[in-house]
């Protein structure tokens, strides 16, 4: 990892910030239209830009067992509501704590009602695994002690991270 590198500390550093949305008056065609096109996990239900629900690829498997046509059901139909979300400024441990304490695998990121992004578990990951390079550096480099760096991979040792994978 470069010297000048951050590591990322908040949700902020590591969410992803093009987050699909569907109108709270789409079909489950048009989300799963959408996902299929992007390549993506999920889309957030929106009314007038406000966030209202989730709707995942375990929902579309829900849809597809009814035999249905998604074409004629509507997203509020499969939507997971109410919309559990996270902020921005939270840190990382917290947000691993929450997604394992809710079961979940995502959190719309919202600030004063506002979508501002989408956190996975794999983004999590991610972000620690790039914390746990910065710190190494910075021993390395003599720009923290070890105290200091045990006490930091201590606080890591604390996260109750799930064994497998949650159920949503």
């Amino acid at each position: 990892m470069e010297s000048n590198s951050q590591s990322p500390q908040f949700v902020r550093d590591i969410m992803t910030t093009d987050v699909a949305t569907v109108d709270i008056g789409a079909t489950i065609f048009d989300a799963d239209q959408i996902m299929a096109q992007k390549h993506i996990s999920c889309v957030i239900i929106t009314e007038s830009k406000e966030p209202l629900g989730i709707i995942t690829e375990r929902d579309m498997i829900r849809v597809m067992l009814t035999r249905e046509d998604p074409a004629t059901i509507n997203v509020t139909d499969y939507m997971s509501t109410p919309l559990l979300s996270i902020r921005s400024e939270d840190d990382l441990f917290h947000a691993v704590n929450l997604m394992k304490d809710k079961n979940l695998r995502r959190f719309p990121v919202i600030d004063n009602g506002i979508l501002v992004g989408l956190v996975t578990q794999s983004d999590l990951l991610k972000g620690l695994i790039k914390l746990i390079k910065h710190l190494n550096h910075q021993l390395v480099k003599g720009e923290i002690n070890l105290k200091t760096y045990e006490q930091q991979i201590s606080n890591m040792k604390h996260l109750s991270i799930p064994k497998n994978p949650p159920a949503e």
